[in-house]
C-alpha cells in the first residue's frame, strides 16, 4: 500500500463532513460562478445582434442575483445541515467516551446513553453490551475470588487441627 493511501481513514467524523460539505460548497459557488460567466457572455453576444441592449443588460443582471440568491440559498441550508449532523455524531461519541474512559478507571456505574438507530447507534449499542459483560466477567470473578478465599479459610482452619492433633 502506497504511503498515505488509507488517508480516509484518520480524518475524524467531523474532519469528513467539513470536506463534504466544502467539497458541496464549492461546486455551488463553481456552478454559480460558471451560470454568471455563461449569462455574461450569452448576452453579451446576443447584444452585438439586438437593438436593445439596455433590456438585455437589465436581464443579465437580473440572472446573475438569482444566480447568487440561490448560491447563497443552498449555503444557508447546507451549512446548518453540517453543523446539525456532526453534532449529532460528536456529541453521541463524546459522551460514550466519557462512560468507557470512567468505566476504565473503575466507575462501573454509568452506562453509555444511546439514542437513535443509526450507525453510531449500532456503535454504542455494541459498547453497552459491551460493557455489560464486562461488569458480568467482574461480578463472576469476584464471586469465584470469594468462593476461593472461603475454602481457603477452610483449609487453612483444617490444616491448623490436623496440626495440633498431631501433635499432640
Amino acid at each position: 500500500e502506497a504511503p498515505g493511501g488509507r488517508w480516509m481513514e484518520r480524518l475524524t467524523i467531523g474532519q469528513r463532513m467539513f470536506l463534504l460539505v466544502g467539497g458541496g460548497t464549492a461546486t455551488v459557488i463553481g456552478l454559480t460562478a460558471f451560470c454568471i460567466y455563461g449569462t455574461n457572455a450569452m448576452f453579451d453576444a446576443a447584444s452585438a445582434n439586438v437593438s436593445n441592449t439596455p433590456a438585455l443588460a437589465q436581464l443579465r443582471d437580473r440572472l446573475n442575483l438569482i444566480a447568487v440568491g440561490t448560491a447563497f440559498g443552498c449555503l444557508s441550508l447546507v451549512l446548518p445541515a453540517f453543523w446539525l449532523v456532526t453534532r449529532s455524531i460528536v456529541v453521541r461519541l463524546k459522551a460514550a467516551q466519557t462512560v468507557l474512559a470512567q468505566f476504565a478507571k473503575g466507575d462501573r456505574s454509568r452506562t453509555v446513553d444511546i439514542r437513535g438507530s443509526d450507525e453510531v447507534g449500532e456503535l454504542l449499542e455494541g459498547i453497552r453490551s459491551m460493557q455489560r459483560s464486562l461488569a458480568d466477567i467482574i461480578g463472576q470473578v469476584r464471586h469465584a475470588s470469594e468462593a476461593m478465599h472461603r475454602a481457603t479459610s477452610e483449609i487453612v482452619v483444617g490444616n491448623e487441627d490436623l496440626s495440633g492433633r498431631t501433635e499432640r
